[in-house]
């Protein structure tokens, strides 16, 4: 009697399937995700639009987001890239980094809380005008452009004249990358907008990093009273609760170092320009000395 050859597995029958194969269930679930994930995307931008249109009745929220770019610079914890809610937030900075704004929408009211526009108003009337600002050198502005393109005249309507003549010779190569740049031919918003993006990208870990004495922040403040007044510790009650606290001391330690916790994000910006901005102006005092 001739013995039965086994059947040869083919396969697909190396598969154990508890259930019989349909391909129609995975597409119609992926299907659906990709339609919440649309409807997510677009209610946000209808928010963000919502919004935007509704801050014409509200003086209070009329910052566009060219104004709002300047005061992030200085207040990094309101970035939109530190946001966990990105899709009507600041929704008018670019998605590849939410740190720029994007071109076409820079004169539109920014999207934001309350409570940014609140920090972004005492800031402006406190703090804008007195800021310390440094010296800028050509090659380091052409790159701050390349980046931060909404301050190239071609994308700022009201650039002055002498602005565009400059930012001119630059491309034409006229100018030395080591030379300083006139600075009464930088209209002070740039100047800003040029310090934060040098701060942020370029020094922030020297100016987290630094040790400021209290004989050092005494110097500060006298040259820059705005940053020592007592509202300040209302204001950042939330953030920074301890705002030179022990400057209000009447006994101090001159060489004593002030606490981390007493430092907010701007006085520490700040600082950090004044002491940059000091030396380099007695450096060059000693060099003509010579």
């Amino acid at each position: 009697m001739s013995k039965k050859k086994p059947t040869k597995l083919r396969e697909e029958d190396f598969i154990h399937e508890e259930s019989t194969t349909n391909p129609y269930p995975m597409w119609f679930f992926a299907g659906l995700i990709v339609i919440v994930l649309v409807a997510m995307f677009l209610s946000g931008q209808f928010t963000s639009n919502t919004l935007s249109s509704s801050y014409n009745q509200d003086p209070f929220r009329q910052v566009s987001n060219r104004e709002i770019s300047l005061f992030l610079w200085q207040y990094p914890r309101f970035m939109r890239v530190n946001s966990t809610n990105k899709s009507s937030y600041l929704s008018g900075f670019r998605d590849e980094d939410y740190i720029r704004v994007r071109i076409a929408r820079s004169e539109e009211y920014a999207v934001a809380p309350p409570e940014l526009f609140f920090h972004y108003h005492a800031w402006k009337r406190l703090l804008k005008p007195h800021l310390p600002l440094r010296k800028i050198q050509a090659g380091e502005f052409s790159e701050f452009l390349h980046f931060c393109q909404i301050w190239h005249p071609r994308n700022w309507a009201k650039s002055p004249a002498s602005y565009k003549d400059l930012v001119s010779q630059l491309h034409k190569e006229i100018v030395s990358d080591f030379d300083d740049l006139p600075l009464e031919k930088i209209p002070r918003d740039v100047q800003i907008a040029f310090q934060g993006w040098k701060n942020y990208f370029r020094e922030g870990e020297e100016i987290n990093q630094q040790s400021i004495t209290h004989a050092q922040m005494q110097e500060f403040l006298a040259e820059h009273p705005e940053y020592g007044r007592n509202y300040w510790r209302n204001i950042l009650s939330d953030y920074v609760p301890r705002y030179l606290e022990s400057t209000l001391e009447t006994e101090l330690d001159p060489n004593a170092v002030i606490a981390q916790g007493e430092l907010s994000s701007f006085l520490r910006v700040a600082y950090f320009n004044h002491r940059m901005k000091t030396d380099l102006s007695q450096l060059e005092q000693n060099l003509q000395g010579n």
